[in-house]
């Protein structure tokens, strides 16, 4: 008899199906955080800007700057370059904005002397609403080169920047600005 049993049948225990509880999803925020350098670090830190953008030279220092209606979140080189500015403002109107508004909102871009639109790409599955916008400026001796991600998510809009002036600075793309922006908007 090869495995020792009595040939009665097992006794089989009967166990409540599992339910596993759905998490709530988490509430948009309803305005936008005070900027501190304890949240610009919640934010972003320092590690992951330089992981996000693959800046030529490291940031390694983080200034917040905060008013009544902006904060901002600047990630700087050693030598004070730019590596990325982090956004964020509180937002009352709609959402979406109405393609009127927005297509207004960049004929009047078009209009500012030396001002080049370069790309603007509406991103979907980013926030609320989100779109990508390239620019230059060649002014009196200067010229700006800046990319820029902003995204309206619950009632706080969020911008992730980078920008070159007069050839100093970092060009961030598209990619690397769009997963600044979902990083911001999770964290919020």
């Amino acid at each position: 008899m090869g495995s020792g049993g009595t040939g009665s049948p097992a006794a089989s225990a009967t166990t409540a199906p599992m339910t596993t509880a759905t998490p709530k999803p988490k509430p948009k925020p309803t305005g936008a955080p005070a900027i501190t350098m304890v949240e610009c670090q919640t934010l972003m830190t320092l590690a992951e800007a330089n992981q996000i953008i693959s800046p030529p030279s490291p940031a390694t220092t983080l200034q917040a700057v905060s008013s009544d209606t902006v904060g901002v979140c600047n990630y700087l080189t050693a030598s004070k370059v730019l590596v990325l500015k982090i956004l964020t403002e509180t937002y009352t109107g709609p959402v979406p904005i109405p393609q009127t508004t927005l297509e207004g909102m960049l004929a009047q871009l078009v209009q500012s002397p030396n001002l080049t639109i370069n790309s603007a790409t509406t991103v979907s599955g980013v926030g609320d609403q989100a779109v990508y916008l390239a620019v230059s400026f060649a002014g009196t001796g200067s010229s700006v080169d800046a990319h820029v991600f902003y995204t309206i998510y619950g009632k706080v809009i969020v911008g992730c920047v980078t920008y070159r002036l007069n050839g100093v600075g970092q060009s961030g793309t598209q990619g690397q600005l769009q997963q600044c922006a979902e990083q911001v908007i999770s964290r919020l």
